[in-house]
């Protein structure tokens, strides 16, 4: 491990260099006719009640609990911009919380270069689950701490393509450059060969908190009171909703965001606004319904 260096900043603070050499990686733009989709088995094994205990939160915190990227359904999302703007605003250790099933494989990257390039020290801890694009982000660690009762997950960019064949091998030759890149950082993580990281992201593994640490994904454990528990009940229906939306998406992906919105009030038994358009009819609400009565969580 690089010795901690010590930065002069006007004003005369004094702030920890990053002390692991990190990687960059590259994140070039999404190709035409390809899109991020979350993985429903993450978002199943997602528990989106979990928050970082008020009385432990340090001075300098970025909480990532939402789908990595925008979300053009719900307008929520953790973008680079958001995350950008935050640390500006910061100066000296920074501690990343996350609970998140991934997302945009292009924000997730671009996430992780602006921590890895933070002046200070960056810890990072999983108190819920790093699932895909959020594992990336959770590489970009000093200190990298997980709950016992945690999960990461790694495996490799997961994508919606559409187009003829020549745009599908384009696509897969894409996708394998960005598995590679990915592959290399997650071997600097762990210490071993790309070889066994590209094992690991073929084979979608999922690492207990226990195993991350053995893995030499993660440091060590998290304490217990650093971490509020929702209610079951509370988890189950957020768990729900996630999974009916990406569902929802990935089968109407034409919708604008005011239809979006207006189906979504419609699933949750909400009034839409005036100005707003009517839910669609017919199959789809139907599927709705069906979904909403068989997304148990």
């Amino acid at each position: 491990m690089t010795p901690i260096q010590m930065k002069a900043l006007p004003a005369g603070l004094m702030v920890m260099a990053s002390l692991e050499p990190l990687p960059a990686i590259d994140a070039p733009k999404p190709m035409e006719g390809m899109n991020w989709q979350m993985r429903d088995d993450a978002l199943a094994r997602s528990k989106p009640g979990l928050r970082a205990a008020q009385a432990r939160r340090a001075t300098n915190v970025i909480d990532i609990f939402e789908t990595i990227g925008f979300d053009w359904w719900t307008g929520g999302g953790v973008t680079a911009k958001g995350i950008s703007q935050q640390l500006d605003g910061m100066r000296g250790d920074v501690e990343v919380y996350i609970n998140s099933p991934g997302g945009s494989y292009f924000e997730g990257v671009s996430i992780y270069n602006l921590l890895r390039e933070y002046e200070g020290k960056v810890t990072v801890k999983v108190i819920g689950l790093a699932a895909s694009a959020a594992s990336i982000i959770a590489m970009a660690a000093d200190e990298l701490l997980i709950a016992e009762t945690g999960s990461l997950m790694i495996h490799n960019v997961w994508v919606c393509a559409c187009g003829d064949r020549n745009d599908m091998a384009k696509a897969a030759d894409t996708l394998s450059q960005f598995d590679e890149a990915m592959a290399k950082l997650y071997a600097k993580r762990a210490g071993i060969d790309a070889a066994q990281a590209t094992e690991w992201m073929d084979a979608e593994t999922w690492f207990t908190g226990e195993q991350a640490i053995e893995a030499g994904m993660a440091d060590g454990l998290i304490e217990d009171d650093e971490i509020e528990q929702g209610k079951d009940g509370e988890q189950a229906s957020l768990r729900a909703e996630a999974r009916t939306v990406n569902a929802l998406k990935l089968q109407n992906p034409g919708l604008s965001r005011k239809e979006c919105r207006a189906l979504l009030s419609d699933m949750k038994g909400k009034s839409s606004a005036a100005s707003e358009p009517k839910a669609p009819e017919g199959d789809l609400a139907a599927a709705v319904r069906d979904l909403m009565k068989t997304l148990k969580g």
